[in-house]
């Protein structure tokens, strides 16, 4: 038996639909397109999150080391398989490449063949749908294994069987595919939930590292409904004309190893990346399904696959006419070449879109003319018209803008929900701001049935969950919850949450029809009433004549003529006719318009429409003459990680609670030591 799981295993290592340089080619740029991605990460605050640690489960490396340094050394000496693709910045957007390009990687599994052979998985054999045989997985050999769709929602492995009649033997669980898949659809949503309720700071970031990484697995497996031999059931052992093309196949010689990134598919991509390359209005779908049934029944019907020409019910041969190219005949014989290609325009095909070459061989030499006929898609497997790759090339020029537009949509898809809060004295308001336009119809954001949490972190980042509100249905612009400020920020106290922090609103139930998440992120002042002071970092803020925290209105309330209590009656430096005070930043100008607080995410192109400064700016460079480091881009402008290090560095060597904000307190204390007696 061990000796039929070694073969097999050998053979299988071929079934690859793009190549995996294209794979990642393919979904940098649905990245790059995904709106609904780009909202997320900046309203979840992790747009600059930094994966460089983040350890990819069960084989005792970070992802980033694995696609960087490929299958160890040693493990069956199969170095073909390495994968020399650098991934220099570990970003989200890195994170999901690596997931695109592992679904197809084969790296050392804790399981092995003989004591001194360990294989690697088959993800691979898992990635087939045969659309016009009702979803049929790969049958091969006479083994059956589960379709794209079984591993890639659920992710319940299943080992694949023996169909021969009366015998039912299954593999031993050598292949993965007899394991569960960890990076499914439905546990996507579960890393979804776990990187932002989690407790631990730590485990948060690496459930959001584990988020992006299965969305690159599943990109991954879209991608494979828009290659032809994943549609058809072509297994393609011996490799598919697309996958070597794309490697870089010369003359039939397929280039050993992964090594050449600029490969003839991923070279395709970035010629047309100034082009109109990427198809609008097509494949937005309303169920995770969909994405890869109806991609895999558009591709199946549409177009050939090395094996199947003519052999599945579409395209059929009356959508199809054979139109010479060339001959070459003797007297002793010869050669006729035509190709087949479209009559009409379909389903947005050209008219006269390459779909096969068909060879005719003609030979004299015996009693009687024979002919031999050949169907084929462009690898050099004839002695005659060797390089012609413009089948490859049509199918490419429709498929591969498929292929990104269903990976971009699917992240948008996956994104769909979005919220948005509204904050005023005494409320906060949370609302359903998702966008109809980017998914299949306005049904598809609707949140139903689900729960929204509000989280709080206390001084050492541990996270807990402090409100809960039950929602039944709610539409895009309209309001998910409406919770009291003196409500939340009770319950906040309660925790020991520091004011210093954000607060995480984490929507969890169904969107659409479906299960689904959104998050955002706010500042800890959003949801301090206007009554309050605002308090310090440890939570206990009961005194609304609080001398420390910068957050909402700081210091307390005013009183009805003008002046501040709780606030230690500081006075405004640069209204002392005494002192002059050199930066502009701190004074009140004319009509006396000033921000009441600064805090991270602030920037002045936002600030000073209504009139005022460049506040940020000059916070920054107030900081800097200090002492006080604000990062390398400087005075900015905006007001990030580096310049809220700074201010709170200053307000501990002022005594003022380090909550990063800018109040009154804060604003006097700089005041203080930026003027000087007349």
């Amino acid at each position: 038996m061990k000796k039929l799981i070694l073969i097999m295993a050998m053979i299988i290592t071929q079934l690859c639909g793009w190549e995996i340089n294209t794979h990642r080619a393919i979904d940098r740029q649905a990245l790059k397109a995904s709106i609904n991605l780009a909202k997320f990460v900046e309203n979840a605050g992790i747009k600059n999150q930094n994966y460089d640690d983040e350890w990819f489960d069960g084989y005792g490396m970070t992802y980033l080391k694995y696609i960087e340094d490929g299958e160890e050394d040693g493990i069956s000496n199969r170095k073909w398989k390495q994968l020399f693709i650098k991934v220099d910045l570990p970003s989200y957007q890195k994170m999901i490449e690596a997931g695109a390009i592992l679904e197809d990687a084969q790296w050392p599994a804790n399981h092995t063949i003989s004591e001194s052979i360990k294989q690697g998985d088959g993800r691979f054999v898992n990635h087939f749908y045969d659309a016009q045989d009702g979803g049929r997985g790969l049958n091969y050999l006479g083994f059956q294994f589960q379709n794209v769709l079984d591993w890639g929602k659920v992710g319940k492995g299943k080992y694949p069987y023996f169909i021969t009649p009366g015998l039912e033997l299954s593999i031993e669980p050598i292949l993965l595919s007899g394991y569960d898949n960890d990076y499914s659809y439905d546990l996507a949503y579960e890393y979804f939930d776990l990187a932002f309720s989690l407790k631990d700071t730590s485990e948060r970031k690496r459930y959001q590292a584990k988020m992006f990484v299965t969305l690159g697995h599943l990109m991954h497996l879209m991608n494979d409904m828009t290659s032809t031999a994943h549609t058809r059931g072509d297994a393609h052992a011996e490799g598919d004309p697309m996958e070597v093309w794309g490697r870089g196949g010369i003359d039939g010689k397929v280039l050993i190893g992964y090594r050449i990134v600029g490969s003839k598919l991923k070279n395709y991509l970035k010629d047309n990346e100034n082009h109109s390359f990427i198809q609008t209005g097509v494949n937005k779908y309303d169920k995770f399904d969909d994405f890869i049934t109806k991609e895999a029944e558009w591709t199946s019907t549409h177009f050939f696959s090395k094996d199947t020409i003519f052999k599945k019910p579409k395209p059929s041969k009356e959508q199809i006419k054979k139109v010479k190219q060339t001959d070459e005949l003797g007297v002793f014989g010869g050669v006729k070449k035509f190709y087949y290609v479209y009559k009409n325009s379909v389903d947005g095909i050209p008219k006269g879109t390459k779909l096969a070459i068909h060879i005719e061989s003609y030979t004299t030499l015996s009693l009687a003319a024979t002919v031999i006929t050949k169907d084929w898609m462009g690898m050099d497997d004839t002695t005659k018209f060797k390089g012609d790759y413009s089948v490859l090339e049509d199918n490419a020029a429709i498929l591969l803008p498929r292929a990104i537009e269903n990976a971009k949509n699917f992240l948008n898809y996956f994104f769909r929900g979005s919220m948005k809060v509204n904050s005023t004295d005494e409320v906060v308001s949370v609302i359903n701001d998702s966008n109809e336009n980017l998914v299949a119809s306005p049904s598809v954001v609707t949140f139903k049935n689900g729960t929204l949490k509000f989280y709080c972190d206390d001084e050492n980042d541990n996270r807990s969950e402090f409100h809960s509100e039950d929602i039944v249905e709610v539409t895009t612009g309209d309001e998910i919850a409406s919770v009291a400020k003196d409500t939340l920020y009770a319950e906040f106290k309660d925790k020991g949450c520091s004011t210093g922090k954000n607060v995480t609103i984490l929507y969890d139930g169904t969107i659409g029809s479906e299960r689904g998440l959104s998050v955002i992120v706010i500042s800890a002042s959003d949801i301090i009433p206007s009554n309050d002071g605002g308090g310090d970092d440890s939570g206990d803020n009961t005194d609304d004549n609080n001398t420390g925290g910068d957050t909402d209105n700081g210091g307390g309330a005013d009183n009805d003529d003008g002046s501040e209590n709780g606030d230690n009656n500081a006075t405004d430096p640069t209204k002392d006719p005494n002192k002059v005070c050199v930066s502009n930043y701190f004074k009140y100008y004319g009509d006396g318009k000033i921000h009441e607080t600064l805090k991270k995410g602030d920037k002045d192109a936002e600030l000073y429409s209504d009139g005022t400064k460049h506040q940020v700016k000059e916070l920054q460079e107030f900081l800097q003459a200090f002492g006080y480091d604000v990062g390398s881009s400087g005075a900015d402008g905006w007001f990030g990680s580096d310049t809220e290090s700074a201010l709170m560095d200053f307000q501990s060597a002022n005594g003022l609670d380090a909550d990063g904000i800018v109040g009154p307190n804060t604003r006097d204390a700089m005041n203080s030591q930026n003027c000087y007696d007349k």
